[in-house]
């Protein structure tokens, strides 16, 4: 079952910040080809610091890069979008980057902006 949260907190320098999680959300990939690929158990956090005139930052986890890492470091033209459990579009990101995360676990994630629903 999707959940989603947001989540509010004091950063470093005092600024009340409200952070939205996604877990547990279907991922669906669209390459320009038309090619779709499918995960499940993807969660999706937003960035905190974004900034104000930007669309919001995306770091999602769950979903292999592999394809996109053959295709180069940046994909402007592949869509992702998380899922509910009844297939409407919960979010929808583009312009997509690779992350790692600098600790003994060393995670790889995807970067992405937010792409604003229709409707």
């Amino acid at each position: 079952m999707v959940r989603i949260t947001e989540e509010e907190y004091t950063d470093f320098d005092g600024q009340v910040r409200k952070v939205r999680k996604i877990e547990a959300a279907q991922a669906r990939i669209a390459y320009p080809d038309g090619t779709v690929e499918e995960y499940s158990d993807a969660t999706a956090t937003e960035w905190p610091w974004t900034p104000e005139d930007s669309p919001p930052e995306w770091h999602l986890f769950g979903i292999s890069p592999k394809r996109l890492l053959e295709q180069g470091l940046c994909w402007n033209d592949v869509l992702i979008s998380l899922l509910s459990e009844n297939g409407e579009v919960i979010l929808k990101v583009g312009s997509i980057a690779i992350g790692i995360t600098m600790s003994v676990n060393s995670t790889v994630y995807l970067a992405a902006k937010e792409i604003q629903l229709d409707g």
